[in-house]
């Protein structure tokens, strides 16, 4: 993705500040397509939405601008806004910069941020979802993927982070949400139901990088009384003619499971195709079971140019305990 950059001095005036050093960048993606989906519960008559219009089939529509301000000396200011879009209707999501809103400096000394964005466990695990987190990802279905990203509590809430310099590919974060700020009106934590009274939540990531690895670690503090210590390890390696991916997730309450998952992806020319698989252990996965659920994904991209993909999903999805649901989509996405 290119982003597209604007001077400062091109958009502001200011007889006494010089904006030669300072730049915003324009992006965004726009994700339309058709899907549907089925659920077959154990018993009872199947429920299923037909053939339509999906809000995200693949990928987060949004659209954001980020920029930064050279102070000098090898450090800056930077900052972002991003906003989720819905591409079918044209509507926003509440509040509008959900997706990131943050200020921060950075340097010889790594980098300091303050708002709301990603958490640090969120934008570690990211990279080991072998098809990048789509609606019908097996890594999201099977209830693996961190559930205190940017649109629970604790993305609302703001945070602060760090990240350290990159040395010989290896980088960490860490980043803290404050517990008045994951807290309702009684004390208690806002994170999960049934975590008990809320607690500072701090959260650290590691990634290592060399060649064609790719390692990650994160780990995740108790945000309230009765939840517990999560963490997750993964892997991931592009051999050339075909990328792995695998990981290990231990989630942060009981009712939210562990579990692993796997997923492979091959280049065909502007094709790629892949599979992948979750497996969680005793979750009330996405509120529709207590027990454990296995899930499967095929997919398949086809690139029109290096910001344009057509796109096809299809998900299987088993609980234990009431049933088994499948979905699809198909469409178009667009980076810019």
């Amino acid at each position: 993705m290119k982003p597209f950059a604007i001077p400062l001095a091109a958009l502001l005036t200011c007889s006494s500040c010089a904006f030669a050093q300072s730049s915003v960048q324009l992006y965004g993606l726009i994700d339309v397509g058709l899907g549907g989906t089925k659920f077959t519960p154990l018993s009872g008559p199947s429920t299923s939405e037909g053939l339509m219009f999906l809000r995200n089939p693949d990928l987060a529509s949004r659209w954001g601008i980020k920029g930064s301000e050279d102070l000098g000396g090898g450090t800056k200011v930077n900052f972002q806004y991003e906003a989720g879009l819905t591409p079918t209707t044209g509507e926003a999501a509440t509040p509008y910069f959900s997706r990131a809103s943050w200020v921060g400096l950075s340097g010889t000394f790594g980098e300091v941020r303050l708002g709301r964005m990603f958490t640090v466990v969120d934008d570690t695990t990211f990279w080991f979802d072998i098809n990048g987190t789509t609606s019908f990802s097996a890594y999201y279905k099977a209830g693996l993927i961190s559930w205190f990203n940017y649109d629970s509590p604790i993305g609302g809430a703001g945070q602060f982070q760090y990240i350290t310099p990159e040395v010989g590919g290896f980088q960490a974060r860490v980043g803290v949400a404050l517990k008045d700020d994951i807290s309702d009106s009684s004390g208690q934590s806002t994170l999960w139901h049934g975590m008990g009274e809320a607690r500072t939540l701090i959260q650290a990531a590691a990634m290592y990088r060399h060649e064609a690895l790719m390692l990650g670690a994160t780990v995740e503090g108790k945000g309230g009384d009765d939840n517990r210590v999560a963490y997750a390890l993964a892997a991931r390696y592009d051999f050339g003619p075909a990328e792995v991916s695998a990981s290990y997730n231990r989630m942060a309450h009981s009712t939210l499971g562990k579990g692993y998952t796997a997923g492979v992806a091959v280049p065909l020319g502007n094709f790629r195709v892949g599979a992948q698989a979750g497996y969680n252990t005793d979750a009330d996965v996405l509120a529709l079971v207590d027990g454990t659920s296995k899930s499967y994904e095929l997919f398949g991209t086809y690139a029109l140019s290096k910001q344009t993909a057509l796109f096809v999903n299809f998900n299987h999805t088993k609980y234990s305990e009431s049933g088994k649901e499948q979905g699809y989509s198909f469409g178009i996405r667009h980076a810019f």
